[in-house]
């Protein structure tokens, strides 16, 4: 058998032959009809390249828009109580520090610039007293009745009923600042000085190891396990910086408003309720800010 009978005739539907048509029965295409299917042909094809570029562009320029690279907890809706509802938590560019063969205000040793230093961190609010979360609203942060709670009959001062809490960037702080005073350079001058976190009995023994060692080793592990929670997608690319290739710090990224964070707080901090390690800790005495860069 002939190889060629193996195969069926093509059948070509644009021509009006009627079903079953093949591409020999009829008369052929004049080559002003020829260049004319030609020209439709290659039109429909730009037109639709076209189409998906504008959608594939306007999707990712939704999307950028919608889900910025971030250093938020959560890449989800917060779906934050009512009493958190003042805060402003839109996203704002904020460019990073490059690789500084400087230090700031946040990393200065305490030898050289003394308790400034440590009043810049206590700035950012961190080491004030709690907060409280009214009882109704408890459930958008996944807060149980095993959990400390304050009134106004235990405690006149209370505001309300409610849960008493730290919030999260407060503690992220804390943690960054300890290890920070924990550094080679800087813990001698906090062990001196006799810093509430560095004193007697911060060193006295729980089984193997001193509570200041477990306690640095609770921050390092928090902070791990937050960063890894996060994973944060952000990219850092490579600069060409005399014969060296570095990698470029010095970026815009998308960042929530702290300061927003720092008015709801100065508002809704329980004074009552503040932990007895940070009760001598204060910041300047005549301002309350952070610096974003530590320059200023």
């Amino acid at each position: 058998m002939d190889k060629i009978n193996k195969y069926s005739r093509l059948v070509n539907e644009k021509f009006d032959g009627g079903e079953g048509s093949s591409v020999d029965d009829g008369p052929l295409p004049t080559q002003s009809q020829y260049r004319r299917r030609q020209t439709y042909r290659y039109g429909s094809w730009l037109i639709l390249l076209f189409t998906n570029a504008i959608t594939f562009l306007g999707s990712n320029g939704w999307l950028s828009l919608k889900e910025p690279s971030t250093c938020s907890p959560t890449a989800i809706d917060e779906n934050l109580g009512p009493v958190m509802s003042s805060i402003d938590r839109t996203w704002r560019l904020r460019t990073f520090n490059d690789f500084e063969f400087n230090v700031t205000r946040y990393t200065a040793r305490a030898e050289d610039v003394g308790d400034d230093v440590e009043e810049s961190w206590n700035d950012m609010g961190f080491t004030g007293p709690p907060s409280i979360i009214p009882l109704e609203e408890a459930h958008h942060w996944n807060l149980k009745k095993e959990h400390v709670t304050t009134d106004p009959q235990s405690d006149p001062t209370a505001p309300y009923a409610g849960v008493i809490v730290k919030l999260q960037v407060h503690h992220d702080l804390h943690c960054v600042n300890y290890l920070r005073q924990a550094m080679y350079f800087n813990r001698d001058y906090y062990v001196r000085t006799n810093h509430a976190s560095w004193t007697a009995k911060e060193h006295e023994m729980h089984g193997k190891y001193p509570l200041v060692e477990l306690h640095l080793a609770h921050c390092v592990d928090y902070l791990r396990q937050m960063i890894l929670c996060q994973a944060d997608l952000g990219v850092i690319p490579f600069v060409q910086r005399g014969d060296a290739q570095v990698l470029d710090f010095a970026r815009p990224r998308q960042c929530r408003n702290y300061e927003s964070v720092m008015e709801w707080y100065e508002k809704h901090k329980h004074r009552r309720a503040i932990l007895p390690e940070d009760a001598s800790l204060n910041g300047h005495p005549d301002f309350t800010y952070f610096s974003w860069t530590g320059h200023d």
